[in-house]
């Protein structure tokens, strides 16, 4: 695509795309990316940068494993939602009784 193209994509994707789907396609730009030989040092140099330009006051540093996880998620998720809405709410349900009776928190398998 011509830089134009992606200036509008940008643009349209700032104006009507909330958290959760800004987090999505950027984790499919980091698997696309580290797929065409980005080097993942490279994605974590950009993102680390981009993240002090978007968040000034708390900036977080971006490592190479936070772009290998990106990647991962992007590729888990292919054929279904890797963690459906009702398995992380029971998740959080038992992380809070677990918390009052303070017990560990056991592994779950389905």
């Amino acid at each position: 695509m011509s830089k134009m193209t992606n200036q509008v994509q940008d643009a349209f994707e700032f104006l009507t795309h909330d958290q959760r789907t800004r987090a999505g396609e950027a984790c499919a730009r980091i698997n696309d990316s580290l797929q065409k030989g980005v080097a993942p040092e490279a994605l974590a140099a950009q993102l680390t940068a981009n993240e002090r330009k978007n968040n000034p006051t708390n900036p977080e540093v971006v490592t190479v494993q936070d772009v290998e996880s990106a990647a991962k998620m992007f590729r888990i998720s292919k054929s279904r939602q890797v963690l459906p809405k009702t398995q992380a709410a029971e998740l959080v349900k038992v992380a809070n009784q677990d918390q009052e009776a303070d017990i560990p928190h056991p592994i779950y398998q389905t």
